[in-house]
């Protein structure tokens, strides 16, 4: 199972809340083909929303990948946040 993990770098969370920020990762990767690059942006967008207190894996997915898709795969987002 990939985690978010090694993107925390000197950020510091509680287990759970890594274990719930590793799941929304996993959730936003599932949208995206792009690179390594795309996969650090992701990370950073999650780590960045847990530090402001988002807690729900729906939204910190959603939130990660605003600004990525377009077209069909936002209403995909949208209901990812919904769930």
């Amino acid at each position: 199972m990939a985690t978010i993990v090694p993107f925390l770098r000197d950020k510091a969370f509680a287990p759970d809340t890594i274990e719930l920020m590793s799941e929304a990762f996993l959730k936003a990767k599932a949208f995206l083909r792009d690179g390594d690059a795309t996969v650090d942006m992701l990370a950073m967008r999650i780590i960045t929303m847990a530090s402001t207190g988002e807690r729900d894996p729906d939204k910190l997915a959603a939130a990660a990948l605003a600004g990525f898709c377009a077209g069909g795969s936002t209403e995909r987002v949208k209901k990812l946040s919904r769930a």
